[in-house]
């Protein structure tokens, strides 16, 4: 029999160390994630008051639905659909009417950046863009 050559040899004593890496890098996954689960970090919550909250005192006022529809955080902008949800004598006579007329104003940094009107007896089917 012919021996075997001093590079087969060492073929055959260097391993592949991919199994070894994934198998600690699974346990170091897996230590951290029972760390996360059993702390209760992820069921911690925090509660924003909000000042002023309060039930509409009457049947009368006007709820406003406000959609996120874009945010550019590079040129800092914001889209948003405004649509008012009138109630009680503000109702028009037709389904989705508004019976008087509403200004909203949207200010931000002190500055008046955008102005939504509706006008009375306007029927509110779909949000303005603002």
């Amino acid at each position: 029999m012919t021996s075997p050559t001093t590079t087969e040899a060492n073929r055959g004593a260097r391993r592949n160390p991919a199994p070894i890496v994934l198998a600690v890098v699974a346990a170091g996954l897996t230590v951290y994630y029972l760390v996360v689960a059993l702390s209760g970090v992820l069921h911690t919550s925090t509660g924003v008051p909000i000042t002023g909250e309060q039930a509409p005192g009457s049947t009368t006022y006007l709820t406003l639905q406000m959609r996120t529809e874009d945010v550019d955080l590079t040129n800092r902008v914001l889209q948003a659909s405004v649509l008012p949800v009138p109630a009680g004598q503000l109702v028009g006579s037709r389904p989705g009417e508004m019976s008087k007329g509403l200004r909203i104003e949207i200010v931000s940094a002190e500055q008046t950046t955008s102005v939504v009107t509706f006008p009375g007896r306007s029927v509110l089917t779909r949000p303005p863009s603002v």
